[in-house]
């Protein structure tokens, strides 16, 4: 029954990727809105590279990833953790082939996130401030001016929000605390990324 449903999400999305994702493909809560996001998240990993990159699979068009670009941030925002969780690796895989120069607005839209007073707006805007830290850490010395601009742009929000944290005693606020210093973790990897390199070349 499970493999049934996901072949026909899986031919249904193959024909029509964009529409297939968030509000109008399927209501959250339910079993088929997982399998969804999951063949979405395979459906990504697989397909956003550029064709030379991944050349045993079908390539995702240009014009259907800017509509999913534009979706992914507010579907985020309003999702539940279960389906939060599927997302995360689908927000990285896109900011690794396309921040900032397919998707200028991210950071924008994140910081926006931060200053909310809704806890999954704040939600989604953490995880977008780990994701893009995570990109970075793996990026090579030339982006470090690049990072360095989003540290000065957002991370004075995020101290913000983790001392307003720290008093708190939700399962919620520790989560949001813990993805805060998580973020800061690999954004001092990045410092000690690129100090490494200076010596090496030195």
């Amino acid at each position: 029954m499970r493999s049934s449903t996901f072949f026909k999400l899986s031919k249904t999305m193959e024909s029509d990727f964009p529409v297939c994702f968030g509000h109008r493909c399927l209501p959250f809560g339910s079993t088929n809105t997982c399998v969804a996001v999951v063949y979405l998240k395979n459906r990504i990993s697989r397909g956003w590279a550029p064709a030379d990159e991944s050349p045993l699979h079908k390539p995702i068009p240009e014009e259907e990833k800017l509509d999913f670009r534009s979706r992914l941030l507010p579907i985020l925002a309003s999702s539940p953790s279960q389906i939060r969780s599927q997302l995360i690796p689908i927000l990285q895989k896109i900011l690794q082939y396309d921040f900032p120069a397919k998707w200028p607005s991210f950071m924008e839209i994140t910081v926006q996130l931060l200053n909310t007073n809704d806890a999954n707006s704040v939600f989604a805007g953490l995880h977008c401030m780990l994701a893009i830290c995570r990109v970075y850490r793996f990026k090579g010395e030339d982006n470090r001016g690049e990072f360095n601009q989003i540290v000065e742009a957002s991370f004075p929000q995020l101290l913000a929000i983790g001392n307003r944290l720290v008093n708190e005693t939700s399962m919620e606020a520790w989560e949001m605390l813990r993805i805060i210093v998580k973020a800061y973790k690999h954004a001092i990897y990045v410092g000690q990324y690129t100090s490494s390199s200076r010596a090496t070349l030195n």
